[in-house]
């Protein structure tokens, strides 16, 4: 128990803006703002900022493209990849989680198995890149109530589509 909390104030002493103290402050003062009417952005103006349209003549094919592929593959050892996966298909006409969508009529392949084949291709770029051959480019994975254990069955069933069980994180909101 003692470990525990030594462990949660170094955590929290570690986290900006003055931990969960500050956090709960802010979302105080937030709320009884809220509730008398104050407009947290009264006074700012929004706008479109400035960026780089990759398509037309800067597009696939172009040296802009190009370049800017290339700075990203530089970056992806240090790359970490996030899949919300909180519906189910009823929407699409599909009875279970979306992810196990097939997603290519060919292979049969799901969507989580065409995700996690892009992953791991880029992990297998970035260990050559670094030379780092351990090197495991972790995976979130959001799940609901109504996914959740579906999406467990489907990661095990699958041995984790090739991942190293302990570089996907699940968490259920």
């Amino acid at each position: 128990k003692d470990s525990l909390v030594r462990q949660l104030n170094e955590i929290d002493g570690k986290l900006p803006g003055g931990g969960l103290k500050g956090y709960l402050e802010r979302a105080r003062g937030l709320l009884a703002d809220a509730q008398v009417g104050k407009n947290p952005f009264a006074g700012l103006t929004p706008e479109v900022p400035v960026g780089q349209k990759l398509f037309g003549e800067s597009g696939p094919g172009s040296e802009t493209y190009a370049e800017f592929e290339r700075l990203g593959m530089a970056e992806l050892s240090k790359c970490a990849f996030c899949l919300v996966a909180g519906g189910l298909g009823e929407r699409l006409g599909y009875p279970g989680i979306k992810i196990g969508i097939t997603a290519e009529v060919t292979t049969g392949a799901t969507f989580i198995e065409i995700y996690s084949k892009f992953i791991l291709a880029f992990q297998v770029y970035a260990r050559k890149a670094t030379g780092n051959v351990s090197l495991e480019l972790p995976l979130a994975i959001m799940t609901s109530g109504d996914t959740h254990t579906n999406t467990v069955e489907l990661l095990e069933s699958n041995n984790y589509f090739g991942f190293n069980r302990a570089q996907v994180t699940l968490m259920k909101q």
